[in-house]
């Protein structure tokens, strides 16, 4: 759904903030990784519906489009 770079840096976050946890900067890492799985929790099912329409429409264009050919 073209979230890769979203997902690449919530991981950084997550791990960065596991492992430097110790010297309290890596809570800061974690609690901001923490709201954004929370922000993307509520936003991905959207995501999803968005990427079943535009799949749906095509789907249904390419069997207009074939029905018309026969």
């Amino acid at each position: 759904m073209g979230k890769t770079g979203s997902a690449v840096v919530m991981l950084l976050l997550c791990w960065i903030g596991i492992f430097t946890a110790v010297f309290m900067v890596g809570l800061l890492l974690l609690a901001i990784f923490a709201i954004w799985w929370i922000v993307d929790a509520f936003l991905i099912p959207g995501w999803v519906e968005a990427d079943m329409r535009e799949k749906r429409s095509k789907i249904a264009n390419e069997i207009g489009a074939n029905a018309m050919l026969s």
